[in-house]
């Protein structure tokens, strides 16, 4: 596992030279677009995922699985609905769901049914990412997997928030979040976009009546290593970690894959 790693990244710092080529050729014009950037997710999905399982929110980016996987998508949408939520997708494939649910509850999804779950920049939307853990890893069979893309909080628009503590993520257990949920508005709206005080309780009500779905909680790496050991602690090993990463070409987020215990 660590020499293929190895030998992705060596081969990630090779294609350097040829992507600047193939730059100046015409190709790859968007800067802020690295081909390399989606390397990781196909190597942990091809090396963890088999079997038959599902995929929450992939919109327009469904995760490439090896051959011979069984993908059902799930969103919470049609996807009429979807194309009329997100506009700015229209021009792009999204992905029809198979079964439309809350992919927080997977309440119609029979428990233990499931391989595989693969919820890529999903669980930073959820009030209550301990249940929303907790309905996930109820849905595997023994040793089945869920796989986690999450923003890594130092990288993106999140960056002047705080971290999000195991205390506060127990308490939505406890109340689903609704202590919480118009200080997680406000704060998103002050310190993501930069409004002051009274401008950020305006701009909260708006996202609140929109029940516009922001980043309700934000992690790095590490702070997310600590959500997941308490969560074993709290509820007892239910899973362990199999791998952890923060690809080069994808700054922007780490991966988290976890094994039902």
């Amino acid at each position: 596992m660590i020499i293929a790693l190895n030998f992705l990244r060596l081969v990630g710092k090779c294609f350097s030279p040829i992507l600047k080529l193939l730059r100046l050729l015409g190709f790859y014009k968007d800067k802020n677009h690295d081909p390399r950037a989606a390397w990781a997710r196909k190597y942990l999905a091809y090396k963890f995922l088999k079997g038959d399982g599902l995929e929450i929110g992939a919109l327009h980016k469904p995760l490439a699985v090896s051959p011979g996987v069984t993908v059902k998508y799930v969103d919470r949408l049609s996807a009429k609905d979807l194309r009329n939520q997100y506009p700015e997708l229209k021009d792009l494939k999204i992905i029809n769901p198979d079964i439309v649910e809350n992919g927080e509850t997977l309440a119609s999804v029979e428990n233990e049914s499931q391989d595989f779950i693969i919820a890529n920049h999903f669980i930073e939307h959820c009030e209550n990412p301990v249940g929303t853990l907790l309905n996930h890893l109820s849905k595997l069979r023994p040793s089945g997997i869920l796989f986690y893309a999450l923003p890594h909080r130092d990288n993106t628009f999140d960056a002047n928030r705080p971290l999000t503590s195991v205390d506060h993520l127990l308490q939505d257990y406890k109340d689903n979040g609704v202590s919480s949920r118009e200080n997680h508005f406000k704060e998103f709206a002050k310190l993501t976009k930069g409004l002051d005080s009274k401008e950020a309780e305006l701009e909260a009500k708006k996202l609140m009546n929109q029940n516009y779905s922001i980043h309700f909680h934000v992690w790095t790496p590490d702070s997310f290593k600590v959500f997941l050991d308490a969560i074993n602690s709290e509820f007892k090993p239910c899973f362990e970690i199999v791998e952890s990463l923060v690809w080069k070409y994808a700054k922007s987020e780490f991966l988290v894959v976890l094994r039902k215990i």
